[in-house]
């Protein structure tokens, strides 16, 4: 249940380049929070939701359509999202 709300968050919110910063390797020194900060209702799932897929051990049956429609939103999430 965390998994799927925290996924659900970070999809409605992650986009690429959030903060506009137009350069790879940025330093976070020179990175200016915008008002209201993009991230902050996602910020903490931004770092720990990995680790709540990781904890969550999910079993996956070939012929279970939710457990299909389960693997391939957390799939989409990684290969789509997981890097911004």
């Amino acid at each position: 249940m965390i998994l799927s709300r925290s996924l659900a968050v970070l999809l409605r919110t992650l986009q690429r380049d959030i903060y506009g910063l137009k350069a790879l390797g940025t330093s976070i020194n020179k990175v200016q929070m915008p008002t209201p900060d993009l991230l902050a209702a996602a910020r903490y799932l931004c770092i720990y939701c990995i680790d709540y897929l990781c904890d969550s051990k999910p079993t996956f049956r070939a012929n279970n359509a939710k457990s299909l429609q389960e693997k391939n939103v957390v799939s989409d999430f990684v290969r789509k999202y997981y890097l911004y």
